[in-house]
């Protein structure tokens, strides 16, 4: 699931030409992306800010005035083995 929402995430930033994206907007762009799984908002908050963490490095975050605001941009992909 990490590697399909990496992977929505750049490709969200490429096709719209921004360089940063919300939440709710990669929470709705997920499910119009053939989704592994079903999550929530929040749940796809937490897995945006564990990608987003210096520990791992695929997103970069943007913090905002709440977790609603945080927006996110690609960093790097993640290797498959």
């Amino acid at each position: 699931m990490r590697l399909h929402i990496i992977q929505l995430v750049k490709n969200y930033l490429e096709n719209s030409g921004i360089k940063s994206a919300g939440v709710e907007a990669l929470h709705s762009a997920y499910f119009g992306s053939h989704p592994p799984q079903p999550i929530k908002t929040a749940e796809m908050h937490e897995i945006l800010i564990e990608l987003s963490s210096p520990l791992t490095g695929y997103l970069g975050r943007i913090k905002g005035s709440d977790w609603n605001s945080d927006r996110f941009y690609f960093l790097r992909d993640l290797p498959i083995n």
